[in-house]
């Protein structure tokens, strides 16, 4: 009776471990595939654009990997959980891949547009702002570049004041009138890596610094 017992046993182990040796070549057996929805990309440099990566099963389902995505030029385009920053002109690849090696690539080409970044006010008309004596004034900025509002949300903004006894500035932009009078408000933008407290100008980047004219009256 005993040594029926023990061959029961022995069998119910043994069972169990064939069944965990064939999930574990299951496993080892199982494969992915790896796509992007875009397989080219023609930026202009200090444009943003987001490229989605799919993974699949052996059998077409969607599955969840963990995707490490690279730049073979990061001089010329940086890559961050699929979105591809243009940092100068060229061509380079973009490449996602999962921990088995399977990848996916799109090949970049960034080229110069001969513009530069705006900073823009949406609320403020030829940079001239009149504010009541004691009221607040909240400026709405942005930064337009090729057409579009590529404000990101990392965009700074600095506030210099020339007579800071007419107002005062917060650091998001709200105005309040405190003396009658007409001051000059300088806004800086920082803005993907432009810009910035130490902005004296240039072909990329004086865009990115507004002088607004700002007079108080009592109202």
């Amino acid at each position: 009776m005993k040594r029926t017992i023990i061959l029961l046993m022995l069998s119910i182990l043994c069972f169990a471990m064939l069944a965990a040796c064939g999930d574990e070549k299951k496993d080892a057996a199982e494969s992915y595939s790896i796509s992007l929805d875009q397989t080219t990309l023609s930026m202009g440099v200090y444009e943003k654009i987001s490229l989605t990566a799919t993974v699949s099963n052996s059998t077409g389902e969607a599955a969840q990997q963990t995707v490490t995505w690279t730049s073979a030029n990061p001089a010329v385009v940086e890559v961050s959980d699929g979105v591809v920053f243009a940092k100068s002109a060229g061509k380079t690849t973009v490449t996602a891949q999962l921990a088995d090696g399977t990848k996916a690539e799109c090949a970049v080409d960034v080229m110069y547009l001969g513009m530069i970044p705006q900073l823009s006010f949406r609320n403020v008309d030829n940079r001239a702002l009149t504010v009541g004596l004691g009221q607040t004034y909240d400026l709405q900025m942005s930064v337009m570049y090729n057409g579009k509002d590529c404000t990101d949300a990392d965009t700074t903004y600095t506030f210099q004041v020339a007579d800071p006894a007419v107002i005062s500035v917060s650091n998001d932009g709200q105005i309040t009138a405190l003396a009658e009078g007409t001051t000059e408000l300088t806004v800086i933008a920082t803005w993907r890596g432009l810009g910035g407290d130490g902005l004296t100008g240039g072909e990329d980047a004086y865009g990115l610094k507004q002088v607004l004219q700002i007079t108080v009256v009592k109202p």
